[in-house]
């Protein structure tokens, strides 16, 4: 609109349209031989939400071309709309609620490994770290997004998964310790900002309203990277990098356990975003703070 012409626009919704547009292609694509697939790539992104039973089990073998054509052009229609719901959900809650998230230049993708430390201050305290002896590297997805995103997927990234897939969502830090993590955001953006003069007048309400954010901006990060997953796995499968048997073994855990999987990851980030949205709408946005505290999130 004209209001928002002049402003900074978030990559964030964009990147997910293309990336949902891309897995569809490619979904239908690497199903076009066996309409079995399906389920399991919609059991991936929907959990049980999105089934195609009665269509997908038609025999494989049937010759008709052009019926196994339509029902495939049936079943990527039907995700294509489940998969833009998810993203206009949540864009559409960040607006309602979250109407001015600050936006800037952001990394994007920040997580253990693209974060370098000086090792000649390593002394076991990591209060010898400060602003000079810490870095980030690996801009490839830096671009301009909402602040709180970028902090809410470094929160995200403390639960790991990067070496077999499965993430532990008990390696969350608390909410107390999300809070202190925004208060050093904001004293380090006055800092840079020379903002001195404002003194951290109103801190109590900006730090609240900016974790509330960060709370909801976990959520999309679960989206993002559950459907980068998602789509880095069914590229894979094109590329023939292994057998299409063995796809669900290694969605749900039961093959290659040890090494890293995108399917595996994808299917458990997406696990908890539906999670973590049908808890927001259990109980509204003020009552997640309490599901942190109690653990039941």
């Amino acid at each position: 609109g004209e209001n928002n012409c002049c402003q900074p626009q978030p990559v964030l919704w964009d990147v997910l349209a293309s990336w949902n547009d891309e897995l569809i292609t490619k979904i239908s694509q690497a199903c076009s031989s066996d309409l079995r697939l399906v389920n399991i790539f919609c059991s991936a992104l929907f959990g049980d939400t999105l089934q195609f039973n009665s269509i997908a089990a038609q025999d494989d073998d049937d010759d008709d071309d052009d019926k196994r054509e339509s029902a495939l052009t049936e079943m990527m229609s039907h995700m294509s709309q489940q998969l833009n719901r998810e993203t206009r959900w949540i864009q559409d809650h960040v607006s309602e609620h979250h109407p001015d998230a600050p936006i800037a230049f952001c990394h994007n993708d920040v997580n253990a490994g693209n974060i370098l430390v000086d090792g000649r201050l390593d002394s076991g305290d990591s209060s010898c770290y400060d602003r000079d002896s810490v870095a980030t590297i690996d801009y490839e997805y830096g671009a301009l997004n909402y602040t709180m995103y970028d902090m809410a997927n470094f929160i995200c990234e403390h639960c790991g998964g990067n070496d077999n897939g499965i993430p532990d969502y008990k390696l969350m830090p608390s909410l107390e310790m999300q809070r202190k993590l925004v208060q050093e955001y904001i004293h380090e953006r006055d800092r840079v900002m020379d903002n001195a003069a404002a003194k951290h007048v109103g801190e109590y309400e900006e730090v609240t309203k900016l974790l509330s954010q960060m709370q909801t901006f976990q959520m999309v990060s679960h989206l993002y990277w559950g459907t980068w997953g998602i789509l880095q796995g069914a590229t894979e499968l094109l590329e023939g990098e292994y057998e299409l048997e063995n796809i669900k073994s290694r969605i749900v855990g039961e093959l290659d356990i040890d090494s890293w999987d995108n399917f595996r990851y994808g299917k458990n980030r997406l696990d908890r975003f539906r999670k973590h949205k049908q808890s927001m709408l259990e109980t509204g946005q003020k009552q997640m703070s309490y599901l942190y505290n109690s653990g039941r999130l």
